[in-house]
């Protein structure tokens, strides 16, 4: 029993200086900066791509434009123009206008959306399952003890104790007592 209330006061006082959920906040805001400045790092290509397409597409529409008006004045000085190059002039600038309202060459595509690009923190289940009066959270299960001359771990021990406590006996040779005693009956 002394051993259950040592480990239970340790494990209580591990709980309140929160050394651990700090570890953990820290790894979570590591993560955080590392997801961030890596999306940065990828959202500037697209960035600069497109503002590269759209300084090319407005450029391509300037200059179409300067065209669509050099002719109109030219047809205008020598009053010369049919009316194939009017429903001509007219096609290219519904098709200038199609082209600088709708961007539909641009499209966002994921490169592999089963392969997300950002890693998602996920809290393990942990359950803890009671056997009896003397069953010790499973956290605990590493240590060990030595009673006696005989060091047992946790697993052995609790298996060893609720074997006593279903037979309400204690075994022929020994008896247990507080931690580090072994004794011996006559």
């Amino acid at each position: 029993m002394y051993c259950v209330g040592e480990q239970r006061d340790y494990l209580h006082k591990n709980l309140t200086e929160n050394s651990v959920s700090h570890s953990f906040l820290s790894c979570i805001k590591d993560w955080e900066k590392t997801s961030i400045r890596k999306i940065q790092e990828v959202a500037e290509k697209p960035k600069s791509d497109l503002a590269l397409y759209m300084n090319e597409t407005k450029s391509q529409i300037k200059q179409s434009l300067n065209n669509i008006k050099n002719e109109l004045e030219l047809s205008r000085k020598l009053d010369n123009y049919t009316g194939i190059e009017w429903t001509e002039w007219m096609e290219q600038l519904e098709e200038l206008r199609q082209m600088f309202e709708k961007s539909s060459t641009i499209d966002i595509v994921e490169d592999n959306p089963s392969q997300p690009f950002i890693r998602v923190i996920r809290r393990k289940n942990f359950e803890t399952k009671k056997k009896s009066k003397t069953a010790i959270t499973s956290a605990l299960l590493k240590t060990d003890y030595n009673i006696g001359d005989t060091s047992y771990t946790t697993r052995e021990l609790l298996t060893r104790l609720n074997t006593m406590t279903k037979s309400n006996k204690k075994p022929v040779n020994q008896q247990f007592a507080a931690p580090g005693v072994h004794k011996q009956l006559l």
